[in-house]
């Protein structure tokens, strides 16, 4: 019988450590993935435009680009490209080079081998596309800089 009383007041124990475990790594992922999201509201100026930009989404976080011109909203799509799909971006930029393997080795703590990249990525040939490109270039300038999120 203490045998049995033992083993249960061993295993409550067990489970109610494993229950507080599994609550502090819930709690720390979900403080991990909200601090990842971007800001959605505030207010930048940007470089390049030539009339404001307004970008409002709705409830499900659809954007909606109000702009004065084609080229504003271009830039504008491509600030939510940059703001909602940087990651994205940035691994198909590197796997177009064929650098897709040198943040993993430099991570590792080794350098990867050195291929020979065919092209470079270059922004879109229409203006748009540049437009695009610019925008998603000056997100990342101010994001290495520590200007992101904005103030």
């Amino acid at each position: 019988m203490r045998r049995l009383a033992r083993f249960g007041a061993g295993l409550a124990k067990f489970l109610a450590g494993a229950a507080f475990a599994i609550l502090v790594f819930l709690a720390g992922a979900f403080f991990q993935v909200r601090g990842a999201l971007p800001p959605y509201s505030g207010h930048v100026d940007v470089k390049g435009l030539r009339a404001s930009v307004e970008i409002l989404r709705d409830k499900n976080a659809v954007p909606h680009i109000i702009a004065g011109s084609i080229e504003d909203a271009a830039f504008g799509l491509g600030y939510v490209h940059a703001q909602d799909r940087f990651w994205q971006m940035e691994l198909m930029r590197r796997l177009g080079q064929g650098r897709l393997s040198e943040d993993r080795a430099a991570a590792a703590g080794r350098s990867g081998p050195r291929r020979h990249r065919p092209h470079d990525a270059r922004p879109g040939t229409l203006p748009q596309g540049r437009r695009q490109h610019e925008c998603a270039v000056s997100r990342h300038a101010r994001h290495r800089r520590g200007l992101w999120p904005p103030a």
